[in-house]
């Protein structure tokens, strides 16, 4: 092997650097902020004894700061063409690989057909998926837009959307909802009722300024036991959003924040005994100033 392609296959496999932060990159409360205070990334978490006990952990973010970007994490493509969209990874590699200060886990997914054309939700490190509805990342589209889910995504000029519909969009970056709305233009969309979850949700404000990631912890007795759809709804409606969909969730529902130093921090406590890999994440990445660069 020549010299050259030696150093292009060493510098191929050093690991991806974290971006410096920028100072206070998220700005941990313990009280729930107004729209505008607390600053333009901010993490808190919310605890309620009623109707059973929960705990719901917030990232909010301020789209016209220019500090910060909302990004979506693809895990890697397997094999190009090929029927996979992605693989399975762990979300602290994916955090870090993207250079996200913070994230949550976005799209649902299937495996792949076996020989029987069976798929199966296997959560095995790096296999390979299908990825359900739009994902989008750095201008390039992995998965396509499908018309039964709501696609959420960022335009060229940094303008947010939400639609339903097969057409997919020219996304700077992408996702999509799993089981539809929460809120449409104000209003909850979910029936009262049904069993509570861990949940994960993506919300607006009606400025279309201010974005809330959520994490709603569950199945966990005495700590946090959970929400129904049609309460993720009204709690997002209390914190000013206006439209909001919800994500994957269950044992999925993570939601991780990088501290001093690029070490991801896990903010929520997953349902599961073990952390579950994942294709698809959003979250926020730090956009250094020009006269930092």
């Amino acid at each position: 092997m020549k010299p050259r392609v030696l150093i292009a296959v060493a510098l191929a496999l050093l690991p991806v650097p974290i971006p410096a932060l920028p100072a206070n990159a998220v700005v941990f409360v313990r009280n729930p902020p107004r729209a505008g205070e607390g600053g333009p990334l901010v993490c808190w978490t919310e605890t309620r004894t009623r109707p059973r006990p929960l705990a719901v952990h917030v990232i909010r973010l301020d789209l016209h700061n220019p500090r910060y970007a909302l990004t979506v994490l693809l895990a890697d493509d397997p094999d190009g063409d090929g029927p996979a969209e992605a693989i399975l990874d762990m979300p602290h590699a994916l955090l870090k690989k993207h250079g996200a200060i913070a994230a949550v886990n976005a799209n649902a997914w299937i495996g792949l057909p076996d020989a029987a054309g069976k798929q199966e939700m296997v959560f095995t490190l790096y296999a390979p998926v299908d990825i359900y509805g739009l994902a989008a990342a750095d201008g390039q589209i992995r998965s396509r837009a499908e018309w039964r889910r709501v696609s959420f995504w960022i335009d060229a000029a940094g303008n947010p959307h939400f639609e339903r519909s097969e057409l997919t969009p020219a996304a700077r970056c992408g996702v999509a909802d799993w089981r539809g709305w929460l809120l449409k233009h104000g209003k909850i969309v979910p029936e009262p009722g049904g069993d509570p979850h861990p949940l994960t949700a993506l919300g607006l404000d009606r400025t279309k300024r201010w974005l809330f990631l959520i994490v709603a912890d569950g199945r966990s007795p005495g700590y946090s036991e959970g929400m129904t759809l049609h309460e993720l709804g009204a709690w997002m409606q209390e914190k000013g959003c206006h439209d909001a969909i919800n994500l994957d969730g269950g044992g999925s529902s993570i939601m991780l924040v990088a501290e001093q130093g690029g070490k991801a921090k896990m903010i929520n406590r997953p349902c599961g005994r073990t952390i579950r890999p994942l294709p698809v994440m959003i979250g926020v990445r730090g956009k250094p100033m020009e006269n930092e660069e």
